[in-house]
């Protein structure tokens, strides 16, 4: 390229580009950064999060964990989930009332027997001083059994929120595979 063609090359670029920036709102300072802030305050979707109250989770479950889930081996719980029982209802387990710590059962398969179930209270194996209840119809089919547990000391459970567990598992195989476990906290009060 000759050397006297380069200086009116260089400034018709020149020229283009600055018409370019002009005609595209183009200036010092970037418009879309600038009024970015704007634009945002101004959306609905940031103004609603931005004034927006956090949904409070239910007390229950922050105070109780969540839910147990029932079916299976174990059907029904007591006290049930996040509910409260006097002291005095946990003086004595009765499978008959499910007072105390209980858990409602059956034999359904895969479950043979009662060693199949273990209890835990307040993070504590009570599975060798727990009441059970088997009960069977008149076809001798196991129905409406229950396995419960007090304190042996007669004193009852101590005010406040306590957790409990049954867990369903083949006692003749320790490594296999835990069947079932209901897990669930309820509250004593004096």
């Amino acid at each position: 390229m000759p050397h006297n063609l380069r200086a009116p090359l260089v400034g018709l670029l020149l020229a283009v580009t600055l018409a370019l920036a002009a005609a595209c709102g183009g200036s010092s300072s970037n418009k879309t950064i600038k009024n970015a802030g704007d634009i945002a305050k101004n959306s609905p979707s940031a103004s609603a999060a931005a004034n927006a109250t956090p949904t409070p989770a239910p007390s229950a479950v922050t105070e109780f964990g969540v839910p147990p889930v029932l079916g299976g081996n174990v059907t029904d719980v007591a006290p049930g989930w996040g509910k409260s029982v006097t002291h005095a209802q946990t003086l004595k387990a009765d499978t008959d009332k499910n007072t105390a710590v209980c858990g409602k059962i059956n034999f359904d398969p895969p479950v043979q027997n009662i060693q199949w179930f273990r209890m835990a209270v307040d993070g504590t194996e009570v599975t060798t001083q727990a009441t059970v209840a088997v009960r069977t119809d008149s076809s001798d089919k196991v129905q409406g059994s229950a396995i419960c547990w007090a304190p042996k000391d007669g004193k009852g459970l101590s005010a406040g929120i306590h957790s409990a567990a049954i867990s369903v598992q083949n006692p003749q195989d320790p490594q296999a595979a835990i069947v079932q476990t209901v897990s669930w906290k309820f509250r004593v009060t004096p």
